[in-house]
């Protein structure tokens, strides 16, 4: 009975170290994705003055990039996150 409680606390163990290999690959993809948009939208701040599209486009970036910001701090002080 021991060995079948031990064999499945490592396969909960295995499972849960995979799947915070995954949160953090996400995590570091997104951060990523943030940092690039991020100088996007730097670029488009000079563009907004003369084009309402661009204003539009760029409100619509910053929303997403807060939305993006916070999801990412959600998954790092989660437990999913913590090394």
């Amino acid at each position: 009975m021991h060995n079948k409680d031990s064999k499945r606390d490592i396969e909960m163990m295995e499972s849960h170290n995979k799947v915070n290999k995954q949160a953090l690959n996400v995590a570091w993809m997104l951060r990523n994705a943030l940092m690039d948009a991020g100088a996007l939208a730097d670029d488009a701040e000079l563009k907004q003055l003369d084009n309402y599209d661009v204003k539009e486009w760029l409100n619509c970036l910053r929303d997403a990039l807060y939305t993006a910001d916070d999801l990412l701090d959600r998954i790092c002080n989660s437990k999913i996150g913590r090394w």
